[in-house]
């Protein structure tokens, strides 16, 4: 960022994200995320996932922000990743199950879940690039959020 304001650019997301209505909230949400990850804000971007999932419990949610954990790994080695993330990545999918499971959502979109437990390891052992990309915009899905 150019003039490197990012309190102001934090306060125009917060008083987007506030707003009752939104025609595309993925996409507000998306580039709020993007652009902590991208400051390299990790903990702001695991507060926004948290946020988002008290908004929507929509699996592609879940799903991009044990994603975000996978690449958020700050290990000297790029193409590994520790078994303290692998275990943060895992957390999010058991967590997500769980809530999923408790709303008594349709059994094909809990049934995703275990499986991406599963192949966390296999994300997880990949290099970043040739799995999940370089933190890439293409990471986290569109999602859809309850209006209010």
């Amino acid at each position: 960022m150019a003039l490197e304001d990012y309190d102001r650019v934090r306060a125009i997301f917060e008083l987007a994200v506030d707003q009752e209505l939104l025609d595309m909230p993925e996409l507000l949400w998306k580039a709020y995320i993007d652009f902590e990850e991208e400051s390299g804000e990790f903990d702001r971007v695991r507060g926004l996932f948290e946020r988002l999932l008290e908004k929507t419990d929509h699996v592609k949610v879940w799903i991009s922000y044990a994603h975000f954990e996978v690449n958020a790994d700050e290990g000297e080695d790029e193409d590994t990743v520790s078994e303290e993330t692998k275990a943060r990545a895992r957390k999010i999918f058991e967590r997500a199950y769980k809530r999923l499971k408790e709303k008594e959502l349709k059994e094909e979109v809990c049934s995703q879940l275990p499986r991406r437990v599963a192949e966390t390891n296999d994300i997880c052992s990949a290099s970043y690039s040739s799995t999940l990309g370089k933190r890439s915009s293409k990471r986290m899905a569109p999602l859809k959020t309850r209006r209010r």
